[in-house]
């Protein structure tokens, strides 16, 4: 007879279409996706099944949560899985972590504990509809039913292992069989007796709030509502003291019901009471100290009172926010509210969803899933709200009321589709499409609870050696079940070998840590990378995968830029790629360089030094760093491993656009020296990579970092402002030698007039200067300027000549165009004091045994040679040159001497400033006459035969070759010499 008549109701019906829908979406794609909190709760699960079955009861308390409802399911979840295998899962060794991933992969085990979470929230949704119906009527609560059904964030949580949906669901139906319960008050005001049978609301109700607390104990911040709500309908319908003490009795009742559940379904109190509480309280003060966030464009562990009303706005779906407030708008209105069935429930709805954002606004700690328990009476409001206005649109055309009625579940149906079809299966993902959705809500609230890394873990199980591949990841609990290889978290740290990353071959970045900025170190390494792939969805990029310092065979192959530079025979430079060819002045620069230890230096200090030259060979900004961001040193580089290294340079502001050329060398601060690069024509570095520099987008703001060491105010020179330089400081110098000086100008409209610079020493009033100044070069790269912008120039000054030895006052000198260098406009500035070191000038005439005289150029006079006509192979070949400064030289020149075979080929040569480096072209004097002796070292085979010399001076910066008057670029010696 039960059954009939049941299935005679709507409301059966009802049930059975809701529950089969609730089940679908909850097991439509069960596996994906997993929440960054479910990892927790499936070891928590695991460890109190275990303590369980070893008889530890003391050991099943795991969290201030406490979660116990959780981890109960969880473990029921596991067993009927080894059931379904057709094995025991009974005794403490089924549930060692070992034995359960022998049997199960991990993934398994999260589906397996879903089923068992999906069957109890869909029933629960069930329950929800069936007091609802008792309180709000059969259509009121089939909406409200609806609504949650696709509610996206609601069935978010519904579908994870989290304590939130049990707390919800469980406190929902103890709420509502609570007003069930009151509503007895009510009839009993008329002399009806309340009966064993109203009382079982009350029983219910304890039971399930039992349930709640023992899923979360935030289920307590609605206890208030619920205290305030029994005195305020006792007080309205009947204030007699026997009324008080009926409510006290039963509240004592409800209390006592409430921590026998408790008790008997929390094994840890049934072995330590007295601990349990004690850790219990320790923890939740902790929890209570505040959660990272990002709220607002800035982190914080502690988000102000505005955080929920944000979350409320972006979490909730259109419908279900114009429904609640629509919902709150029909209670206010007197002749609205008359449609409104069970209206005062509504305002125990409405109070709690209150009291409990209160309660939530004031504390500390503030997580956006916190509303999730507000949903399921918010859907009541709305629907409330929706059926209000359906009766009183239609109350006076009552044949439009059904059409109404049904025309409301469509558009109910319909709205909650175009939201949640977009973002499924990952419904965590989704944010208010009216509020600009994802792309909107980034800049305002943490994005990324687990969605997608299972898309991040498909693309790097297709990488060749997936299997084999260490990823490092934050989020690894969420990741590792989709992925086939190793994986570690990016939090790991070793106080002796750093962080665990650098062990692995990529690195996943998720999209909240760029929003909470951590691990921050990590990410500036990573910052201005290139990455192997991003997961763009919602149209954000919720993962991005880096290559990590440890180099597979595949990446290596996809290398953009294959090299076979040796250093020293310790270290071969395999490749590079440039991670940013284009970038702005302002910003850094990236380079990954691929390198392999071939044997152990004799100095492990050795670090990568990457430099920025222009096409004039002038060093605008260097950097010497450990490699792998100074966390992995060459002497922990396993032999013939190949190890990834990004290096960044800052690109200073106010370098000018142009193409730029990224240098990169190995050098040793303890030694003072590079090593030698094998194969390349610069010695000891290598010249890898063009780099293009963009102007600025904006013109600098005057407090923006200029990058420089010493700033200036107000000097002005000319059209422009010199806003501050940087150079050495050099202590000692010899005459003639360069001092890189770098400015930093601020330029307006007009830069035809800059002044001319001088490096000036004076000392006792008497002053030394270059016979030339330097033309100030801001308008060469650029053809115009915006005002205010900044332009860095790098000025290699030049010491003078024929100083005595001494120390003397440093000066930069600006003389203005039309100007003398004596004169009173030129400005003067201290840069400090510097000890000159001079050398011995001749101006007596050479005597070169064999006369050669050519001109290089205006500066340079090559007056010939001295040679022997025979020499034996194998040994030292000294040939004195002579030569004769014409003017001084603002260049630092290198001679070579060639010694070539009969085909022209270069057997020997020896490449050096003259005189070793004791005297640079920059210390010549016009007019002085200087011998240079260049050694040759020959190789011991040669063929003995005829030979000549040739000769010739290039830039070492640029390699550009000075040409003589007949535009030849190496003058050949006339005699021949003879090898032996």
């Amino acid at each position: 007879m039960f059954h009939k008549q049941w299935l005679k109701s709507p409301a059966f019906w009802i049930a059975l279409f809701l529950l089969l829908v609730a089940l679908g979406l909850r097991l439509w794609r069960i596996e994906v996706p997993i929440n960054v909190d479910e990892g927790h709760w499936m070891r928590r699960g695991i460890a109190f099944y275990h303590a369980l079955a070893s008889g530890g009861l003391s050991d099943t308390y795991l969290r201030h949560h406490p979660g116990v409802t959780n981890m109960w399911f969880v473990g029921l979840g596991i067993s009927l899985r080894y059931l379904v295998q057709g094995l025991s899962p009974w005794g403490p060794s089924a549930w060692q972590a070992d034995q359960l991933l022998e049997t199960f992969t991990s993934l398994q085990l999260f589906v397996a504990a879903r089923y068992v979470f999906a069957l109890v929230t869909a029933l629960s949704t069930v329950i929800i509809f069936l007091l609802g119906r008792k309180l709000f009527g059969l259509k009121v609560a089939f909406l409200a039913a609806l609504i949650l059904l696709f509610e996206p964030y609601f069935l978010a949580y519904q579908r994870f292992i989290t304590t939130d949906a049990n707390q919800t669901n469980f406190f929902w139906i103890a709420f509502f069989a609570y007003l069930l319960h009151l509503r007895s008050h009510q009839s009993s005001v008329n002399g009806q007796s309340i009966s064993t049978k109203t009382r079982k609301w009350l029983v219910l109700s304890a039971i399930f709030f039992a349930l709640a607390l023992l899923s979360k104990v935030s289920v307590l911040l609605s206890l208030p509502a619920m205290i305030l709500w029994a005195f305020w309908v006792t007080l309205r319908y009947d204030s007699k003291p026997a009324k008080w003490s009926r409510l006290f009795r039963e509240a004592l009742l409800w209390g006592a019901i409430v921590i026998l559940v408790v008790f008997a379904l929390w094994p840890a109190l049934w072995g330590d009471a007295i601990g349990t509480w004690r850790r219990f309280v320790f923890d939740l003060r902790f929890q209570l100290g505040g959660h990272d966030q990002f709220f607002l464009g800035e982190t914080t562990d502690a988000p102000n009172a505005a955080f929920f009303p944000v979350v409320i706005a972006y979490r909730l779906s259109p419908l279900l926010s114009v429904g609640a407030v629509l919902g709150v708008i029909v209670l206010l209105i007197p002749g609205v509210r008359t449609f409104v069935r069970g209206r005062l429930h509504l305002w125990a709805i409405l109070l709690n969803c209150l009291v409990v954002l209160i309660a939530l606004s004031l504390s500390k700690t503030k997580i956006d899933r916190y509303i999730v328990p507000l949903l399921p009476g918010l859907a009541f409001l709305a629907a409330s709200g929706f059926m209000a206005m359906v009766l009183w649109l239609s109350a006076p055309r009552p044949r439009v009321k059904r059409w109404g009625y049904l025309t409301l579940i469509v558009l109910i149906i319909v709205a909650q589709l175009l939201v949640v079809i977009p973002i499924t299966p990952y419904y965590v993902a989704y944010f208010n499409p009216l509020l600009g959705g994802a792309d909107s809500a980034q800049d305002v609230l943490m994005v990324g609870n687990g969605e997608y890394l299972d898309t991040a873990a498909n693309w790097l199980n297709e990488q060749p050696g997936s299997a084999e591949n260490l990823i490092t990841t934050w989020y690894l609990d969420s990741f590792e079940p989709y992925y086939v290889g190793p994986g570690i978290n990016m939090s790991r740290y070793d106080s002796v070998t750093g962080p665990w990353w650098l062990e692995s071959s990529y690195v996943l970045i998720y999209i909240n840590q760029l929003q909470r900025d951590i691990p921050s170190e990590t990410l500036r390494y990573f910052e201005h990378q290139k990455p192997s792939h991003q997961v763009h969805q919602q149209g954000l990029d919720y993962a991005m995968i880096y290559p990590g310092p440890v180099v597979t065979a595949g990446q290596l192959a996809d290398v953009e830029n294959g090299t076979d530079f040796v250093f020293d025979e310790n270290v071969k430079l395999l490749g590079y790629d440039v991670q940013t060819p284009t970038i702005e002045s302002g910003d850094s620069a990236a380079i990954a360089l691929y390198w392999q230890l071939l044997a152990p230096p004799e100095q492990s200090d050795y670090q990568v030094y990457v430099g920025l030259r222009n096409h004039d060979g002038k060093l605008f900004n260097k950097a010497v760093n450990v490699p792998v961001d100074g966390y992995r040193p060459i002497d922990q580089w396993p032999l013939d491993q190949v190890t990834r290294d990004v290096q960044h340079l800052l690109i200073p502001p106010g370098t000018p656009a142009g193409e730029y050329t990224l240098e990169v060398g190995l050098f040793s601060p303890g030694q003072n020296r590079s090593m030698t690069v094998h194969g390349s024509a610069l010695g000891d570095r290598v010249a890898l990579a063009q780099l293009q520099v963009l102007p600025p987008t904006a013109v600098p703001d005057p407090s923006d970092d200029r990058y420089i060491a010493h700033w200036l105010v107000n000097a002005q020179l000319g059209p422009t402002y010199l806003l501050g330089y940087d150079w050495g400081p050099v202590d000692s110098a010899p005459e003639g030698d360069i001092i890189p000086i770098t400015l930093l100008w601020q330029v307006g409209r007009e830069t035809e007039d800059l002044p001319k610079l001088y490096l000036q020493l004076e000392h006792e009033g008497e002053r030394w200067r270059r016979t030339r100044g330097y033309a100030a070069r801001t308008t060469d790269t650029h053809t115009t300027w915006r005002d205010g912008e900044w332009v860095r120039e790098v000025w290699d000054a030049l010491l003078p000549v024929g100083v005595p030895d001494g120390r003397y006052g440093l000066q930069l000198l600006a003389v203005p165009s039309g100007a003398t260098p004596d004169s009173d406009a030129a400005t003067l500035l201290d840069l400090g004091e510097i000890t000159v070191v001079g050398r011995d000038h001749t101006f007596s005439p050479s005597q070169p045994t064999q006369r050669q005289q050519v001109d290089f150029g205006e500066t340079i006079r090559f007056l010939g040679y001295d040679l022997p006509m025979e020499v034996e192979a194998a040994s030292n070949l000294a040939i004195k040159l002579y030569w004769q400064a014409l003017a001084e030289s603002d260049t630092s020149y290198t001679r070579f001497v060639h010694l070539l075979a009969e085909d022209g080929s270069i057997v020997a040569q020896q490449d050096a400033a003259p005189g070793d480096g004791a005297y640079p072209t920059t210390s010549w004097i016009q007019g002085e006459y200087l011998e240079d002796i260049a050694n040759i070292a020959l190789p011991e085979e040669m063929e003995p035969g005829f030979y000549r010399l040739a000769i010739g001076l290039y830039d070492p910066l640029t390699g550009t070759r000075l040409m003589d008057e007949n535009g030849r670029d190496m003058i050949h010696f006339v005699e021949h010499m003879s090898i032996y």
